[in-house]
């Protein structure tokens, strides 16, 4: 009987955020979808409607929601958004998603997302492969150590430590020769210490 009356309460709480995400205004939604996340398992398939929603700020915070609870329903509906949400910022929530959600079968989609075009993707994107620890990220990960843009060199070698492939010493020692951001430079020392004691 508990269950049954706790599975009722949890359906109407659910109902009732997602009239609330139906708001005008924006701290009643981002309110709302936080409430879902905390409801967890019960509300992914809502949360994963809401994906299709028409207001950006819903789509990336439903995003979020889905990467916090890490359940893998999410994974093929997070992939979808990765590859043709026409918002770059809920794109990059969806590369950042994925990698929480530690399925590797993101791997080749956020590889990929990496190679594109768009910077907050692709920093994301980098950071979601140092989260799956799947060594097919290695090389576009060590071709990110020579971009010209820091964060990405030092998302790139934050994700190489992870992932704690040996072909990518070398070419860290190299990088940390070669590197004078501050910021980077620790990434880099910190990736190589990871590296020594695997």
């Amino acid at each position: 009987m508990l269950s049954s009356q706790f599975d009722e309460e949890t359906g109407q709480a659910i109902e009732q955020h997602l009239k609330d995400i139906e708001s005008s205004k924006e701290r009643v939604r981002k309110a709302a979808i936080s409430a879902l996340r905390r409801i967890g398992e019960p509300a992914i398939k809502p949360l994963i409607a809401l994906l299709k929603h028409e207001r950006a700020d819903v789509r990336k915070r439903a995003v979020k929601a889905l990467g916090r609870i890490r359940d893998t329903q999410a994974l093929e509906p997070l992939l979808d958004i990765l590859q043709k949400d026409e918002e770059e910022i809920v794109r990059s929530r969806a590369a950042w998603a994925l990698g929480e959600l530690r399925d590797r079968e993101a791997v080749e989609a956020l590889i990929s997302a990496l190679e594109g075009d768009e910077y907050i993707v692709r920093v994301k994107a980098a950071e979601a492969l140092g989260a799956l620890r799947d060594p097919r990220g290695v090389d576009v990960l060590l071709e990110e150590l020579k971009s010209t843009d820091w964060s990405l060199r030092l998302m790139s070698a934050w994700s190489l430590g992870m992932i704690g492939d040996p072909r990518a010493l070398k070419p860290l020692k190299k990088a940390l020769k070669d590197e004078e951001n501050e910021a980077v430079l620790e990434a880099l020392e910190e990736a190589l210490a990871e590296l020594k004691s695997k």
